[in-house]
Protein backbone atom coordinates (compact mmCIF):
# COMPACT_ATOMS: atom_id res chain seq x y z
CA UNK A 1 0.00 0.00 0.00
CA UNK A 2 3.19 2.60 0.46
CA UNK A 3 4.65 1.53 -2.43
CA UNK A 4 1.52 2.93 -4.43
CA UNK A 5 1.14 6.20 -2.46
CA UNK A 6 4.78 6.78 -3.40
CA UNK A 7 4.61 6.27 -6.87
CA UNK A 8 1.39 8.18 -6.85
CA UNK A 9 3.16 11.10 -4.81
CA UNK A 10 6.65 11.18 -7.25
CA UNK A 11 3.82 10.77 -10.72
CA UNK A 12 1.87 14.06 -8.86
CA UNK A 13 5.01 15.94 -8.07
CA UNK A 14 6.41 15.17 -11.66
CA UNK A 15 3.77 16.88 -12.87
CA UNK A 16 3.25 20.00 -10.64
CA UNK A 17 7.20 20.34 -11.42
CA UNK A 18 6.75 19.96 -15.36
CA UNK A 19 3.90 22.36 -15.08
CA UNK A 20 6.27 24.63 -13.84
CA UNK A 21 8.89 24.37 -15.94
CA UNK A 22 5.91 25.33 -19.00
CA UNK A 23 6.66 29.05 -17.75
CA UNK A 24 10.20 28.47 -18.60
CA UNK A 25 10.39 26.61 -21.53
CA UNK A 26 8.67 26.31 -24.69
CA UNK A 27 7.02 23.11 -26.08
CA UNK A 28 4.52 20.86 -24.96
CA UNK A 29 5.34 20.25 -21.39
CA UNK A 30 1.97 21.36 -20.85
CA UNK A 31 -0.10 18.09 -21.68
CA UNK A 32 3.20 15.93 -20.24
CA UNK A 33 2.32 17.91 -16.88
CA UNK A 34 -1.06 17.77 -17.05
CA UNK A 35 -1.47 13.77 -17.89
CA UNK A 36 1.61 13.09 -15.42
CA UNK A 37 -0.35 14.89 -12.54
CA UNK A 38 -3.66 13.47 -13.35
CA UNK A 39 -2.14 10.15 -13.40
CA UNK A 40 -0.49 10.70 -10.20
CA UNK A 41 -4.22 11.44 -8.44
CA UNK A 42 -5.47 8.71 -9.86
CA UNK A 43 -2.78 6.28 -8.50
CA UNK A 44 -3.48 7.45 -5.29
CA UNK A 45 -7.46 7.57 -5.18
CA UNK A 46 -7.40 4.31 -6.30
CA UNK A 47 -6.60 2.01 -3.58
CA UNK A 48 -7.05 -1.80 -4.28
Amino acid sequence: MSYRTTIGWSIFSSGVFTLLMVLVLPGDSFYWGIGLTILGLLTLLIRR
